[in-house]
């Protein structure tokens, strides 16, 4: 039989663990209360997203909040302070900053992707390195579509099995040339089958295409490009730049005729349809080349493209007479009737 004092004991032990039960029970519940507050009270309605160029809002955000928990500023919270978030494939980094009860600030740090090719029927996308970031049925206006790649399969996130891998180097040191003089071409080709060790490089500027050549002086040829993009708005050709280096100065430019329902030249530019090649100074000003661009494929310029002066034979010895070049203006000059009685073809004045 129990005394009182044990009687006593065993009472206040079990208001002891009555207390505890209590406490552990308010705490359970209002950690309930908190978690159904901050669910109803925190869901996100708000979302900024910045630092995107080339995916839309909608991409990221789904990236970035992919499950519905995701979309709660609480839980954010915790993930992106407490945890490590899986990485996002097209993105070298991502920011999320929560703004307010409901509202997330999303700052995106996206992969560079140099370009895209197609392959039966999708846009095969990569990086600098080839490595493929995205696969899509959809095609991006904003990134220059690569032509000239040839390769057997696809594996995301895996670089491209490309026969000659360096050609990537060449298309990023492109992307950051064209970024730095604010230039977007329509496409690239890389010609790899021109040259055994390297490739030929094509750009394309709505109906003007830049021949680029190979690889070498690459600064001075987009350089020069950018220079002249006011010279060929407008206009449909193909610019030569092959053989451009830091001491060329004229380059050509085979025109092609625009159509009646096409954009024509704009009203400063020499209006010639008989002459379809132009010499294109450093200053942007243009100049016909008379024999198009033979004159250029022959080493002649077209400052120095005239055949010059022929004097006639006043010797009497049965020849034709000698020949002076062109001392400057390129024209084709002007032929005078013999006025000499010597049975000469007369003279060819240069035109002036």
């Amino acid at each position: 039989m129990m005394n009182n004092s044990e009687i006593e004991f065993r009472r206040l032990a079990r208001m002891r663990k009555r207390k505890k039960l209590t406490i552990v029970v308010s705490l359970v519940l209002a950690v309930v209360a908190l978690v159904l507050l901050a669910y109803f009270m925190c869901t996100v309605k708000t979302i900024d997203v910045r630092g995107n160029e080339i995916y839309t809002d909608e991409q990221i955000i789904e990236s970035v909040l992919p499950t519905a928990l995701d979309h709660n500023t609480a839980y954010l919270y915790y993930k992106y302070h407490f945890t490590k978030p899986e990485e996002i494939p097209f993105l070298d980094m991502v920011e999320v900053e929560i703004t307010g009860r409901d509202s997330v600030r999303i700052t995106a740090y996206e992969k560079t992707i140099v370009g895209f090719a197609e392959s039966q029927g999708s846009y095969v996308y990569f990086d600098k390195n080839g490595t493929v970031i995205d696969l899509s049925s959809e095609k991006s206006d904003k990134i220059p579509q690569i032509f000239g790649l040839k390769f057997d399969y696809i594996h995301m996130y895996e670089v491209l099995p490309v026969e000659k891998p360096e050609v990537f180097n060449t298309l990023y040191n492109l992307s950051q040339l064209m970024e730095k003089h604010g230039l977007k071409p329509n496409s690239i080709t890389a010609r790899q089958d021109v040259l055994e060790d390297a490739c030929d490089w094509v750009l394309v500027f709505d109906q003007v295409e830049i021949l680029l050549g190979p690889d070498k002086y690459l600064e001075n040829k987009v350089a020069r490009l950018a220079s002249l993009m006011h010279v060929l708005s407008g206009k449909k050709g193909v610019l030569h730049l092959e053989e451009v280096t830091e001491a060329t100065e004229n380059v050509v430019f085979d025109k092609v005729a625009i159509s009646d329902d096409e954009t024509d030249t704009p009203a400063d530019t020499p209006e010639d349809s008989s002459v379809n090649s132009w010499n294109i100074d450093t200053n942007g000003v243009m100049t016909p080349v008379e024999n198009g661009s033979a004159a250029e494929d022959s080493g002649i310029s077209g400052e120095e493209g005239a055949s010059g002066v022929i004097t006639p034979d006043e010797t009497g010895d049965g020849g034709s007479g000698e020949i002076y070049p062109d001392e400057g203006d390129g024209g084709s000059g002007e032929i005078y009737p013999d006025e000499t009685g010597d049975g000469s073809s007369g003279v060819i004045y240069p035109d002036e």
